[in-house]
């Protein structure tokens, strides 16, 4: 009980270690999904207007 106890201890340590890391690797790969749906919004807009302009 004692070890895995510790083993779990040592896990969590290391992974709170990484999650400095991650979080901005994670914010970055959001923000830039994010920015690809918005282009793609856009251009999908832009190609309605344009379509629906005589």
């Amino acid at each position: 009980m004692d070890i895995k106890a510790k083993r779990k201890l040592v896990r969590l340590k290391k992974v709170l270690r990484l999650v400095p890391f991650l979080l901005p690797a994670g914010v970055l790969a959001m923000s830039s999904v994010a920015s690809i749906l918005v282009a793609d919004n856009t251009r999908v807009t832009a190609i309605r207007m344009q379509s629906s302009i005589p």
